[in-house]
């Protein structure tokens, strides 16, 4: 039918909702998501290796895992049988001992080709390189007798790098602050320079222990030993911390571990994970944001089942000054959920809703910025499964 005239039921009464054609949705996924991260009952005892881990980290294809103990000085490798599953790991027999080179091992990182290992130790405050003859096997590690002193704290505590490698950063717990470090050669730690660049978090953080950055250098994660939280920065210039600014979202790590070690991100930035010293675990958490595209030029209904949070956006819409019309239909299962409409769209009026209760409907307009094409949908909640 072509419109909801053509169609009458007894004593004139019309429906009130007719379908067209279904569209097409495309469902996806957005990591780094620490506002909506939840504790993934997953985790991992090192305890047959080592006690008090101090990092942990994974390879490329999440199905190696190294994790750094505080007392042995040592870093083990496990493989992972689910990639990026840590309750899967399984010790390889495999270490590399950081004692010819610092007593303190506090922190790890791998170059992108899993080539390089780097150490960041907390008795010499340097940041020393290795080299792996075998990729991402750390018991082929050797020195390579480079070295790089630290000159602005005496308790760094958390090495990172960014993409390129043309940048490492460090956390330290006095002043809270992160400093930027360059390299002319990409991680080659004998062309490291510190050019000023830094920023303080101490508004937010009482002992920044570790820090992450997200893929494009635009995010900043900070682990505060104090708190148990990790708090997230936005930076204007991506990897530049100087330009860091707190987005006031945090999350608490208290209920796995009052002594969180370090962060890091991995399936492209989904997952997170956390090296607990109070309980001597690992833990991983969720940290992804669902994301449903409606493609308008497939039909006039879509039809979504949201688990959690979701970002609808849409899709080949209708020329520009033309009305193009759309009905989202949304079924939750047992609990209410919040529909977050992409940044590229704005309210012309009102208040977008926000954790609707389930049953409820609600009638939303909006445009895009620019003030061309105008989208009208209708959210239908449905608590049924």
């Amino acid at each position: 039918m072509s419109n909801n005239k053509d169609f009458k039921v007894k004593n004139g009464i019309q429906p009130t909702v007719y379908h067209e054609a279904v569209g097409t949705v495309t469902s996806g996924a957005e990591g780094y998501y620490l506002s909506g991260a939840s504790y993934a009952n997953k985790s991992f005892d090192p305890a047959s290796q080592g006690s008090n881990p101090f990092d942990i980290i994974l390879n490329n294809d999440g199905t190696k895992m190294y994790v750094l103990t505080y007392d042995q000085k040592r870093v083990y490798q496990y493989s992972l049988s689910t990639a990026y599953d840590i309750s899967t790991a399984s010790y390889d027999s495999k270490s590399f001992l950081f004692t010819g080179q610092d007593a303190l091992p506090w922190s790890i990182k791998f170059n992108n080709d899993g080539t390089k290992m780097y150490m960041l130790g907390n008795t010499n405050d340097d940041v020393f390189q290795y080299s792996l003859s075998t990729a991402f096997d750390v018991s082929t590690a050797s020195y390579d007798s480079v070295a790089f002193s630290i000159g602005q704290t005496i308790n760094p505590r958390y090495l990172t790098f960014n993409g390129d490698g043309t940048k490492f950063y460090l956390t330290e717990t006095v002043s809270q602050y992160i400093y930027e470090y360059s390299m002319s050669t990409a991680f080659d730690i004998s062309t490291a320079s510190h050019g000023g660049v830094s920023f303080d978090v101490s508004t937010q953080v009482a002992a920044a222990e570790a820090m992450a950055l997200n893929a494009d250098g635009t995010k900043m994660f900070v682990v505060d030993l104090t708190t148990d939280s990790v708090y997230q920065y936005s930076l204007s210039t991506a990897y530049d911390v100087s330009t860091s600014s707190y987005d006031s979202v945090s999350f608490s790590l208290a209920s796995e571990d009052t002594v969180p070690r370090s962060i890091f991100f991995a399936d492209s930035g989904t997952k997170m994970y956390i090296a607990g010293q109070n309980t001597d675990v690992l833990y991983q958490y969720t940290t992804e944001f669902s994301t449903s595209t409606l493609d308008l030029s497939t039909g006039s209904v879509f039809e979504i089942t949201p688990t959690s949070d979701v970002q609808v956006t849409l899709s080949n819409p209708a020329a520009s000054g033309t009305v193009s019309q759309a009905t989202l239909l949304l079924s939750a299962v047992t609990t209410a959920y919040t529909i977050t409409y992409s940044s590229t769209l704005e309210w012309p009026s009102g208040t977008a809703p926000t954790s609707p209760a389930l049953g409820e409907t609600d009638v939303l307009t909006f445009s895009t910025t620019d003030g061309g094409t105008s989208y009208q949908a209708v959210q239908a909640i449905d608590g049924a499964s």
